[in-house]
């Protein structure tokens, strides 16, 4: 932001606002710091920018949908989610701070912490708005605004990595000044590289096969019939069952815990919450070719249906008549 031309900055806001919907809004205001000091020109070019890659689309969709656009895409999606727990997302104030503390490890944590406060040091003798202001903003800002909405997820913290990642470089440059400095940040990388390869081997888990469910799907994809039924865990139908309503927006349990089963069996799955209806459909619906069930739902399945493919959580079946035709 500090030298690009306003086309480049607008366009890169104008594309974050087009992938992350209103919440992209937040690369804009991360910006605003550096965005004070550019002079008008600038400032209408960038908007002009954002506008035009922003305003065509949002206009086609409202004036084609109305309120069936703007209900899920902004009422449900900003207003809701920052102002009740939507799906059981209770936890408390400081899930964000006990997140990135589990997450990064207490030792990345502490250099980022001090690269923080060395730029904190810096802007107070200055008193200038420049980039070191710009990280330490784009830290402080998503945790002070997600810790405040009531609905918490450890997905909407990620935008301040960018962020903590140069405030650690800001402190490893820091120890780069004397030989004596060098010993402490030779420390601090080895310290955290070995922390990181450790995070990364428990969350790759080398010795865990790929999910079930994916399995499953996958199987089922060489079947003809382009409807798919699945019968959702029944986990996940008590927490059908129990979610006030309050809680709730309108794509919650659409895709029935398991949006994955779309993408892997390139089928449109329908998903079930009423294991009765879904008996009765696969009986009667013969563009019900092929379906999911738990193991412990296998019960649950009409005769008409060929098993084929068997894990230890999910259960793949078609449809007689359209076994033979894969």
């Amino acid at each position: 932001v500090a030298n690009a031309p306003a086309w480049a900055v607008g366009l890169a806001m104008g594309l974050a606002i087009m992938v992350k919907g209103p919440a992209g809004a937040m690369a804009v205001i991360i910006a605003l710091p550096l965005l004070f000091k550019k002079d008008k020109k600038f400032i209408l070019n960038l908007i002009g920018v954002i506008a035009l890659i922003t305003i065509p689309w949002h206009l086609y969709a409202y004036l084609k949908h109305g309120w069936d656009f703007v209900n899920p895409y902004f009422m449900e999606q900003v207003l809701r989610r920052a102002t009740v727990p939507i799906e059981f997302h209770m936890e408390s104030r400081w899930f964000y701070f006990n997140f990135l503390y589990k997450d990064l490890g207490i030792g990345v944590v502490l250099v980022s912490i001090f690269g923080l406060a060395m730029m904190l040091k810096k802007w107070v003798q200055k008193h200038n708005l420049d980039e070191l202001t710009v990280v330490m903003w784009w830290v402080i800002l998503p945790l002070i605004v997600f810790t405040l909405a009531k609905t918490r997820l450890s997905w909407y913290i990620l935008p301040v990595y960018p962020a903590i990642a140069l405030s650690i470089g800001y402190a490893l440059n820091y120890f780069a000044d004397s030989k004596k400095s060098k010993i402490v940040l030779s420390i601090l990388v080895v310290g955290m590289l070995v922390q990181m390869l450790w995070n990364g081997y428990h969350y790759v888990e080398p010795a865990r096969s790929s999910a079930p469910l994916s399995e499953v799907a996958r199987s089922l994809s060489i079947y003809h019939g382009n409807d798919l039924a699945m019968l959702v865990s029944a986990s996940e139908r008590v927490a059908e069952a129990i979610l006030p309503i309050d809680q709730t927006i309108s794509s919650s349990f659409r895709y029935g815990g398991a949006p994955s089963v779309v993408w892997y069996s390139n089928k449109h799955v329908i998903y079930y919450y009423n294991y009765d209806l879904f008996k009765l459909e696969a009986l009667q619906n013969l563009s019900i070719t092929t379906l999911i069930v738990s193991v412990t739902d296998a019960d649950k399945v009409p005769p008409t249906f060929k098993l084929v493919t068997t894990t230890p959580s999910y259960l793949g079946y078609v449809r007689e008549s359209t076994y033979a035709l894969r």
